[in-house]
């Protein structure tokens, strides 16, 4: 393990290098992948806070951290970002490492108590970019937020009953046809009105349940 001395030469040793997006190269190896939507999030991000975390590379330019990040500035067409590169590692502690990066921010959570008040202090600023560019969509922010709220009671979240007053003859085609239609219509609407209801819940469930959907960068 090294020692705080070898860990602050190598510091020491560490600087920021503008280099030209197109002279980077994308690692064959890197086994995480992005999406296009949460490259264009990554993009927005840059567009709005500047490129402030700079990609890794090794000796050749070849991308060890910050794929999403370059891929992002190649969508804003951007022709150069900030690197870093990253000499002292050994080939095995360099693919160790890849795997690392990614994993160890993974393995974080959130302090949802914490993340709640934050969001909420966002809520009340008069902002100049959207609170989704935080990543949290707005009905994922609406729920963190308020929290879980009692559903009111609805009239379509009951199925009509069968003892209101028919309009035709009891029994009779047209009425079972009718009450059916009214049945299909009045359930149908009950289920859309649900889902619209539970999805945002769902997708937070989601990203509680596994935090790999949220990256969470620490570095010193």
């Amino acid at each position: 393990m090294p020692t705080n001395k070898a860990i602050r030469a190598q510091r020491e040793k560490l600087r920021v290098e503008i280099l030209p997006v197109s002279a980077l190269k994308p690692n064959r190896s890197n086994a995480r992948v992005h999406s296009p939507k949460q490259v264009h999030q990554i993009a927005r991000s840059i567009s709005e806070f500047g490129f402030n975390n700079p990609a890794l590379i090794d000796g050749d330019g070849q991308i060890i951290a910050g794929h999403g990040r370059v891929q992002a500035a190649k969508l804003l067409g951007i022709e150069k970002i900030p690197t870093i590169r990253i000499e002292h590692l050994s080939e095995s502690q360099m693919r160790a490492y890849v795997i690392a990066d990614n994993k160890l921010a993974l393995n974080a959570g959130w302090d949802f108590e914490i993340l709640a008040i934050e969001l909420q202090n966002l809520s009340v600023l008069d902002l100049s970019f959207d609170p989704e560019i935080t990543g949290f969509e707005t009905a994922e922010i609406d729920l963190l937020i308020d929290g879980p709220t009692k559903t009111q009671d609805d009239p379509l979240d009951h199925v009509p009953s069968i003892e209101t007053a028919a309009v035709t003859r009891l029994g009779s085609t047209s009425s079972r046809r009718s009450f059916s239609l009214s049945l299909l219509a009045d359930t149908t609407t009950r289920l859309m009105r649900y889902r619209r209801r539970c999805s945002a819940r769902s997708r937070l469930d989601r990203r509680w349940r596994d935090s790999a959907t949220i990256r969470m960068r620490d570095r010193p």
